[in-house]
């Protein structure tokens, strides 16, 4: 039956044909399935059927699970729809081309359509009649039952290594996968302080994840191949149970055995936060509200947001109004308050803070420390540090050319290469601590910094109004409002320690307003 099948006869129209090729791992390449091994044995099929290859497909590293996903694979059957030419494609086995039955039957279906044979080398033609389309799709059927018994197989490795502590899979980003059996992630010290970054300056609510990506980026935060780290990555990045040790693998949590960047804790500000702001929505794009993450209602304890009203005339009038009501479904009795009237009077009770002496005093010697321990030639260390970062560069660049032209083996590369690495981020601190104005003290500068707290209220109407929003985020919390005006503030913890050792004096009479 296959001799006949498989006879002259049968092939007596191919005068022409397309090879196609796939392989999926490494593993298969060392058995033998190479890109060079089939098309060798596929050249060969060919040749001796005095057939004429017009062109090779090859797609790597793609599974076999579906016909999407393999650019060579459709524009191979793009050609044959396009040209008449086109008489066969030879491949080993169908399972090159499609371990799914219904893929299967409709690309063969597909080339009948347009005239062009497909010939499995390896495999037995059983012809276009009721029994050869029977026995054929039999053979779709196990190419497809193999594919599903490999992929249980593979899941129960990778829910094996899960419950052992080690994640399946790439590395996300502020890791590096170890490469070795049984190791589990370790932290890509390149990226592990933007990562870190990414979870503070969030939790400051000041931060949306548009902003954090633009800033991010412009301080030369990027993925392993150099990409931009888009927003929607950092939104994923923020409720990551996998940045706080853990491990994620089919719906389910393990504790994991790679080190942690941030904790549960930290996952969790992220996520209260997000559901506050309308999961992570941008509001700064077409409003920056002042007081956006500090105004609360003192009525039901709610976060409060802004909101603007156009009347009919034209009249603009912009408000702080609870989201309790709206969003909570809570009860609220004064759910509202003028935008105008709390900032006048957040500006009141700035004009009434005072520090005393003995914080100038304080601060004037902690500022004197610091000028003394940093030397006195900041500019001629930096140089110097410049000088040896460029040193280490070059030696770090050598390496790479010896890895690239394979000169010398990965391993002893690696050995080399990891002391270079941890050299240099030693230097760019440096660098990056002198650079910084607090490592450039002089008298002068340190008279004119307590000059400038003393008079507190002209610098903050000095402030831009993002400014004003950082100097607030140091010494607020919380602003509560209520009866349509401010009734009270939390204090950060660290201006809360000053006033509780009475450095700083706070007017009530702005209260009265």
């Amino acid at each position: 039956m296959y001799q006949q099948l498989n006879g002259s006869d049968d092939y007596a129209s191919v005068k022409n044909c397309l090879l196609y090729a796939r392989v999926s791992t490494d593993r298969q390449v060392r058995e033998g399935h190479s890109f060079e091994d089939q098309i060798e044995r596929l050249s060969k099929f060919a040749r001796d059927r005095n057939w004429h290859i017009i062109d090779v497909y090859k797609d790597g590293g793609k599974s076999g699970g579906s016909t999407t996903g393999r650019p060579e694979f459709n524009r191979m059957l793009e050609r044959c729809a396009s040209d008449p030419e086109v008489h066969a494609v030879l491949l080993e086995e169908t399972d090159r081309f499609a371990r799914n039955a219904q893929d299967h039957l409709a690309v063969k279906s597909f080339l009948k359509k347009h005239n062009v044979l497909l010939i499995a080398t390896e495999q037995p033609n059983f012809g276009d009649d009721p029994v050869g389309k029977f026995v054929d799709l039999i053979m779709a059927g196990a190419n497809q039952l193999q594919r599903e018994i490999t992929g249980q197989k593979t899941k129960r490795t990778m829910v094996s290594l899960a419950e052992k502590g080690i994640q399946p899979g790439p590395a996300i980003i502020g890791y590096r996968n170890s490469y070795k059996k049984g190791e589990p992630w370790s932290i890509d010290q390149e990226r592990e302080y933007f990562v870190k970054e990414v979870f503070r300056r969030y939790h400051t609510a000041m931060y949306s994840i548009y902003r954090l990506e633009d800033e991010l980026f412009n301080e030369g935060f990027r993925t392993p191949k150099s990409c931009r780290v888009r927003a929607n990555a950092i939104a994923r990045m923020l409720v990551d149970v996998r940045y706080a040790g853990k491990v994620l693998y089919d719906g389910k949590t393990y504790d994991g055995l790679h080190p942690c960047i941030v904790t549960m804790e930290d996952i969790q500000k992220s996520k209260d936060i997000m559901q506050k702001h309308n999961k992570g929505a941008d509001r700064t794009r077409k409003h920056n509200w002042f007081l956006a993450g500090l105004a609360y209602c003192k009525t039901c304890g709610t976060l409060m947001s802004g909101e603007q009203h156009i009347k009919e005339t034209g009249q603009i009038n912009l408000y702080y109004r609870c989201l309790g009501q709206k969003s909570y479904g809570k009860s609220c009795t004064e759910p509202y308050a003028i935008m105008d009237d709390i900032h006048d009077q957040l500006e009141t009770w700035i004009k009434g803070l005072k520090f005393e002496e003995g914080f100038y005093d304080g601060l004037r010697q902690e500022l004197y420390g610091l000028m003394q321990s940093q030397g006195s030639d900041v500019p001629s260390q930096i140089r110097t540090l410049k000088k040896r970062k460029m040193v280490i560069e070059k030696k770090m660049d050598a390496l790479e050319d010896q890895l690239f032209g394979e000169i010398v083996s990965k391993e002893r590369i690696e050995k080399k290469y990891a002391p270079l690495r941890k050299e240099l981020e030693k230097v760019e601190s440096q660098i990056a601590a002198l650079s910084k104005p607090s490592a450039n003290l002089d008298e002068k500068k340190i008279e004119k910094i307590i000059d400038f707290l003393k008079r507190l209220p002209e610098l903050y109407k000095a402030f831009t109004k993002p400014e004003r929003k950082l100097f607030l985020h140091w010494l607020v919390k919380n602003i509560w409002i209520q009866g349509k005006k401010i009734v009270d503030v939390s204090y950060t913890e660290g201006f809360q320690a000053l006033i509780d050792r009475d450095l700083v004096r706070i007017s009530n009479t702005w209260l009265l307003g």
